[in-house]
């Protein structure tokens, strides 16, 4: 484990390898782990899984800023409707 190799940009399957061995709890259904996932297929250039990921994250995120914001309108309206 030696920070210094990091430096380098032509190490970044160098430094996959120490994200994927530092055990780090797994949770398949958060961002984090898709965003690993784009990550290592970049740099095993599947650029094609790449696109996807993209997609998938992007989606989840206009999906979840909707909610919250149907939600936040519905739940505050009375403190943003002009009562005169």
């Amino acid at each position: 484990m030696a920070p210094a190799r990091f430096v380098r940009a032509d190490n970044l399957e160098v430094v996959i390898q120490y994200i994927a061995q530092s055990e780090a709890p797994t949770a398949p259904y958060l961002p984090s782990w898709r965003m690993s996932l784009a990550v290592s297929s970049y740099a095993a250039g599947r650029l094609g899984e790449v696109l996807g990921y993209g997609v998938l994250l992007a989606a989840v995120a206009l999906a979840a800023g909707a909610v919250l914001a149907a939600f936040g309108e519905r739940a505050y309206y009375s403190g943003w409707a002009f009562n005169d």
